[in-house]
Protein backbone atom coordinates (compact mmCIF):
# COMPACT_ATOMS: atom_id res chain seq x y z
CA UNK A 1 0.00 0.00 0.00
CA UNK A 2 1.49 3.14 -0.91
CA UNK A 3 2.59 5.88 2.04
CA UNK A 4 2.92 9.17 0.99
CA UNK A 5 5.56 11.64 3.15
CA UNK A 6 6.64 14.81 3.36
CA UNK A 7 10.21 15.97 2.79
CA UNK A 8 13.61 15.42 4.54
CA UNK A 9 12.12 14.42 7.86
CA UNK A 10 10.76 10.94 6.72
CA UNK A 11 14.55 9.50 5.66
CA UNK A 12 15.81 8.25 8.17
CA UNK A 13 12.43 6.34 9.41
CA UNK A 14 12.22 4.83 5.09
CA UNK A 15 15.65 3.60 5.46
CA UNK A 16 15.40 1.48 8.54
CA UNK A 17 11.83 0.67 6.99
CA UNK A 18 13.33 -0.38 3.52
CA UNK A 19 16.50 -2.68 5.76
CA UNK A 20 13.23 -4.16 7.61
CA UNK A 21 11.79 -5.32 4.27
CA UNK A 22 14.96 -6.54 2.56
CA UNK A 23 15.67 -8.28 5.52
CA UNK A 24 12.40 -10.48 5.02
CA UNK A 25 13.35 -10.64 1.06
CA UNK A 26 10.82 -7.72 -0.05
CA UNK A 27 11.93 -4.94 -2.19
CA UNK A 28 11.03 -1.46 -1.93
CA UNK A 29 10.05 1.06 -4.65
CA UNK A 30 9.97 5.19 -4.53
CA UNK A 31 8.14 7.38 -6.79
CA UNK A 32 9.12 11.06 -5.55
CA UNK A 33 8.76 14.60 -7.34
CA UNK A 34 9.90 17.58 -6.14
CA UNK A 35 7.64 20.10 -3.56
CA UNK A 36 5.24 16.77 -3.68
CA UNK A 37 6.71 14.14 -1.02
CA UNK A 38 7.36 10.63 -2.37
CA UNK A 39 5.47 7.11 -2.55
CA UNK A 40 6.98 4.22 -1.15
CA UNK A 41 5.63 0.71 -1.89
CA UNK A 42 7.06 -2.92 -0.91
CA UNK A 43 6.56 -6.19 -2.12
CA UNK A 44 7.21 -9.68 0.58
CA UNK A 45 7.20 -13.06 -0.46
CA UNK A 46 3.81 -14.64 0.88
CA UNK A 47 4.18 -17.63 2.87
CA UNK A 48 2.59 -20.92 2.52
CA UNK A 49 1.74 -21.16 6.29
CA UNK A 50 -1.27 -18.59 5.87
CA UNK A 51 -2.27 -19.89 2.25
CA UNK A 52 -5.40 -21.99 3.46
CA UNK A 53 -8.81 -20.66 3.79
CA UNK A 54 -9.55 -20.53 7.22
CA UNK A 55 -6.09 -19.00 8.09
CA UNK A 56 -6.90 -16.19 5.35
CA UNK A 57 -10.34 -15.51 7.01
CA UNK A 58 -8.72 -15.47 10.69
CA UNK A 59 -6.52 -12.63 9.46
CA UNK A 60 -9.12 -11.28 7.82
CA UNK A 61 -11.47 -11.68 11.61
CA UNK A 62 -11.10 -8.96 14.30
CA UNK A 63 -10.31 -11.71 16.89
CA UNK A 64 -6.60 -10.72 18.10
CA UNK A 65 -5.45 -14.01 19.74
CA UNK A 66 -5.52 -15.89 16.24
CA UNK A 67 -3.92 -13.03 13.86
CA UNK A 68 -0.93 -13.48 16.84
CA UNK A 69 -0.71 -17.20 16.48
CA UNK A 70 -0.48 -16.78 12.86
CA UNK A 71 1.65 -13.50 12.15
CA UNK A 72 3.90 -14.10 15.13
CA UNK A 73 7.53 -15.74 14.89
CA UNK A 74 7.68 -18.21 17.51
CA UNK A 75 11.25 -18.00 18.86
CA UNK A 76 12.85 -20.89 21.68
CA UNK A 77 16.09 -19.45 22.88
CA UNK A 78 17.86 -21.69 24.82
CA UNK A 79 20.62 -19.52 26.97
CA UNK A 80 21.87 -20.28 30.51
CA UNK A 81 23.64 -16.56 30.66
CA UNK A 82 20.40 -14.51 32.22
CA UNK A 83 22.59 -11.52 30.87
CA UNK A 84 22.54 -12.82 27.56
CA UNK A 85 19.00 -14.09 27.58
CA UNK A 86 18.00 -10.45 27.76
CA UNK A 87 20.46 -8.93 25.50
CA UNK A 88 18.82 -11.15 22.34
CA UNK A 89 15.55 -10.50 24.06
CA UNK A 90 16.08 -6.82 23.50
CA UNK A 91 17.62 -7.60 20.17
CA UNK A 92 13.88 -8.57 18.96
CA UNK A 93 11.84 -6.78 20.92
CA UNK A 94 8.69 -6.16 18.36
CA UNK A 95 5.37 -7.84 18.29
CA UNK A 96 6.39 -9.49 15.30
CA UNK A 97 8.52 -12.61 17.58
CA UNK A 98 7.25 -14.53 20.32
CA UNK A 99 10.48 -15.66 22.52
CA UNK A 100 10.15 -18.93 24.92
CA UNK A 101 13.56 -19.05 26.77
CA UNK A 102 15.05 -22.16 28.34
CA UNK A 103 18.27 -22.29 31.15
CA UNK A 104 19.59 -25.68 30.28
CA UNK A 105 19.63 -28.66 28.22
CA UNK A 106 16.25 -30.79 29.73
CA UNK A 107 14.20 -28.08 30.19
CA UNK A 108 14.82 -26.84 26.19
CA UNK A 109 13.96 -30.40 25.11
CA UNK A 110 10.75 -30.29 27.46
CA UNK A 111 9.76 -26.73 25.74
CA UNK A 112 10.91 -28.16 22.23
CA UNK A 113 9.10 -31.37 22.40
CA UNK A 114 5.76 -29.99 23.72
CA UNK A 115 5.32 -26.52 21.94
CA UNK A 116 5.80 -25.59 17.94
CA UNK A 117 8.77 -23.19 17.62
CA UNK A 118 9.38 -21.35 14.04
CA UNK A 119 13.20 -21.05 15.22
CA UNK A 120 15.55 -22.37 18.17
CA UNK A 121 18.26 -20.31 19.04
CA UNK A 122 20.46 -22.98 20.82
CA UNK A 123 23.48 -22.50 22.56
CA UNK A 124 26.33 -24.97 22.57
CA UNK A 125 27.69 -25.18 26.03
CA UNK A 126 24.95 -25.69 28.84
CA UNK A 127 25.39 -26.20 32.64
CA UNK A 128 23.59 -29.45 32.10
CA UNK A 129 24.64 -30.92 28.85
CA UNK A 130 25.81 -29.94 25.43
CA UNK A 131 23.65 -28.13 23.43
CA UNK A 132 24.06 -30.16 20.08
CA UNK A 133 22.88 -33.03 21.86
CA UNK A 134 19.70 -31.59 22.29
CA UNK A 135 19.66 -30.98 18.48
CA UNK A 136 19.91 -34.37 18.00
CA UNK A 137 17.04 -35.70 20.39
CA UNK A 138 14.82 -32.70 18.86
CA UNK A 139 15.92 -33.96 15.18
CA UNK A 140 14.74 -37.59 15.94
CA UNK A 141 11.07 -36.30 16.09
CA UNK A 142 11.34 -32.65 14.70
CA UNK A 143 12.95 -32.68 10.97
CA UNK A 144 11.73 -29.13 10.47
CA UNK A 145 12.04 -26.50 13.05
CA UNK A 146 15.17 -24.18 12.25
CA UNK A 147 17.79 -24.73 14.72
CA UNK A 148 20.56 -21.75 14.89
CA UNK A 149 23.50 -22.74 17.28
CA UNK A 150 25.01 -20.35 19.43
CA UNK A 151 28.44 -20.35 20.59
CA UNK A 152 30.96 -17.67 22.64
CA UNK A 153 33.38 -19.67 20.53
CA UNK A 154 33.73 -18.56 17.20
CA UNK A 155 35.69 -21.71 15.34
CA UNK A 156 35.63 -23.29 12.56
CA UNK A 157 35.05 -26.82 14.59
CA UNK A 158 32.32 -25.66 16.21
CA UNK A 159 29.97 -24.37 12.54
CA UNK A 160 31.05 -27.84 11.65
CA UNK A 161 29.62 -29.65 14.86
CA UNK A 162 26.37 -27.50 14.97
CA UNK A 163 25.78 -28.65 10.79
CA UNK A 164 26.77 -32.35 11.39
CA UNK A 165 24.37 -32.27 14.80
CA UNK A 166 21.33 -31.30 12.78
CA UNK A 167 21.32 -27.10 13.19
CA UNK A 168 20.25 -25.54 10.05
CA UNK A 169 22.70 -22.48 11.03
CA UNK A 170 25.49 -20.74 13.08
CA UNK A 171 26.21 -17.57 14.62
CA UNK A 172 28.89 -16.19 17.23
CA UNK A 173 28.72 -14.55 19.78
CA UNK A 174 28.65 -11.58 20.50
CA UNK A 175 25.73 -11.48 18.14
CA UNK A 176 25.12 -8.88 15.78
CA UNK A 177 21.16 -7.77 15.42
CA UNK A 178 21.42 -7.70 11.86
CA UNK A 179 23.27 -10.94 11.07
CA UNK A 180 20.37 -12.19 13.61
CA UNK A 181 17.64 -10.87 11.68
CA UNK A 182 19.04 -12.07 8.21
CA UNK A 183 19.42 -15.24 8.87
CA UNK A 184 16.02 -15.75 10.87
CA UNK A 185 14.43 -14.21 7.97
CA UNK A 186 16.49 -16.33 5.42
CA UNK A 187 15.09 -19.46 6.97
CA UNK A 188 11.95 -18.42 7.24
CA UNK A 189 11.80 -18.04 3.95
CA UNK A 190 13.35 -21.20 2.85
CA UNK A 191 10.71 -23.61 5.18
CA UNK A 192 8.26 -21.76 3.13
CA UNK A 193 9.53 -22.14 -0.19
CA UNK A 194 10.06 -25.65 0.58
CA UNK A 195 6.11 -25.73 1.76
CA UNK A 196 5.17 -24.39 -1.72
CA UNK A 197 6.88 -26.82 -3.49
Amino acid sequence: MPRTTGQGGQRPRASISKNLVELMGGHVTVESAPQQGANFRFTLPFSEHIAHTGQLQALESGNTDERRDLCVVKILLVEDDHSSQLYIEELLNDDCYHMVTASGAKEALEKAESNRYDIILMDIRLPDGNGLDVVKKIRETNRKVCIIAQTAYAMRADAENAITAGCNDYIAKPINKDVLLKKIWMHLNKEASHTKD
